[in-house]
């Protein structure tokens, strides 16, 4: 798929799915080996999705005492993976 289209259906994603897709596309990262096929386009995707997160977050300009709607990622998936196959996953 090409980054454009890839861009317009990333605009076009509620953010909590957005959200969702970051978390899950960073995790799926974790898993890749940086020599495989699969992570430079992984890389890429997760790029696109923090530019969006970072374009909304930075067009909803909530007020100075109001905290930001996004809840950091779930790092319980990854931790269990490190538990489960004893070696750091970077």
């Amino acid at each position: 798929m090409r980054e454009h289209t890839l861009a317009r259906l990333l605009t076009a994603m509620p953010d909590d799915e957005l959200r969702a897709a970051r978390h899950d596309t960073a995790l799926g990262l974790s898993l890749l080996r940086p020599g495989s096929a699969l992570h430079s386009p992984a890389q890429t995707y997760l790029g696109m999705l923090d530019a969006e997160l970072a374009q909304r977050s930075s067009s909803a300009s909530p007020a100075p005492d109001t905290p930001l709607k996004t809840p950091p990622d779930d790092p319980a998936p990854l931790a269990r993976t490190w538990a489960a196959t004893g070696e750091r996953i970077s």
